[in-house]
């Protein structure tokens, strides 16, 4: 379902979503709002990746770690690819994958991403190759070929188990993350049908607040595939990977466009799952809050970041006049030198030109 632009959805009684004088959108504060204040609560993301190195010492449903210890819970009929800090986060996943459509999904996965790491790649790609060769005529040609390759798939399920590629760890984190947006969008799909097997009203199912965000959301693909070449074959990999591995239920989910929008706004739009000791953090994978994509990046911020189990809060950490845009900070403490950390944004694509940058540059 395409959202039109004036359809942006209300996230907050305390802001509205509006274009920024300087492109995108940003969130603005309607009234004045008080340090300490609440602004958003994102009580879920639309989908998780858990590195599959931490997958025994994270937990499965809230994140939780133990300092690298293994985790005790299980929940009857879930398979060794889940691990849980409680009975009770057991439970919630088991109510929330109520048709065992998403666990059947990772086991499937996970089998195969053992059994392809005895057939590593005969050749790999550069990694230094030129980024100017990458446009998007060029990325269309990638993907058009990938439609052929399905084309000529065969029937047979043992000939098709010998065309499943290697992919390595990374590439798994990226697969898990897919199939978690394609299980939503299943169970969505299954909601809006009503008795005579019509579509409902969308509107009428409030958890539809992630998906209506996360269609609103831009897609990085082409910028994030010239910085890095690489990821031309590495995803068009992935999504043959999918194609051949993931269970029936997703299969009519799944396609190359439906793939490079899940891909695309996943590459800018991610929050990494961290451990929340203090000192160093450990990093366990990264999870995707469509309705927490809006706010922009200041590297002196007036909103903080706190993720409580699968929920991330974002509070005030001074007084917000009316009309003034919340920002929150990406991926560095703000204290680094002005060039260390518009290297970090990159990443995002941006040049930073909030006022703490502006004023070292002078």
């Amino acid at each position: 379902m395409t959202v039109s632009q004036d359809k942006m959805l209300v996230l907050s009684p305390l802001f509205e979503v509006k274009k920024t004088p300087y492109g995108g959108r940003g969130c603005y504060a309607l009234a004045p709002i008080a340090k300490g204040s609440e602004v958003l609560c994102c009580k879920a993301p639309l989908s998780s990746s858990i590195l599959r190195s931490f997958k025994k010492e994270v937990c499965s449903w809230c994140f939780h770690y133990e300092n690298g210890s293994n985790l005790k819970h299980r929940a009857p009929g879930v398979p060794n690819n889940f691990y849980f800090c409680s009975a009770q986060c057991a439970d919630s996943f088991v109510r929330w994958d109520e048709l065992a459509v998403y666990r059947s999904c990772i086991d499937s996965v996970e089998e195969q991403y053992l059994r392809v790491q005895k057939k590593k790649p005969t050749s790999n790609v550069d990694s230094s190759a030129d980024s100017s060769a990458v446009t998007a005529e060029s990325v269309e040609c990638s993907w058009l070929e990938v439609n052929r390759w399905e084309e000529r798939l065969p029937q047979k399920p043992t000939k098709r188990m010998n065309l499943i590629p290697y992919v390595d760890e990374n590439e798994l984190l990226e697969i898990k993350y897919a199939v978690g947006v394609l299980y939503e969008m299943y169970k969505r799909h299954s909601k809006q049908q009503d008795p005579t097997g019509e579509d409902s009203d969308p509107e009428a199912h409030p958890q539809d607040e992630n998906f209506l965000s996360f269609d609103l959301l831009q897609s990085d693909e082409l910028l994030k595939l010239q910085k890095y070449p690489a990821l031309v074959e590495s995803y068009t990999r992935v999504y043959q990977f999918m194609r051949l591995t993931v269970a029936a239920e997703l299969q009519p989910l799944l396609c190359t466009a439906t793939f490079r929008d899940i891909i695309g706004k996943n590459l800018s739009n991610a929050f990494g799952i961290w451990s929340l000791d203090a000192g160093d953090k450990e990093f366990f994978g990264y999870s995707v809050y469509p309705t927490a994509s809006y706010f922009n990046h200041s590297c002196c911020p007036n909103l903080v970041k706190t993720r409580k189990g699968r929920s991330l809060h974002f509070t005030t950490m001074e007084d917000i006049p009316a009309g003034a845009e919340m920002y929150i900070c990406y991926g560095n403490s703000g204290e680094e030198d002005q060039t260390v950390r518009q290297k970090e944004l990159d990443e995002w694509h941006f040049q930073c030109q909030c006022g703490k940058c502006l004023s070292e540059a002078q």
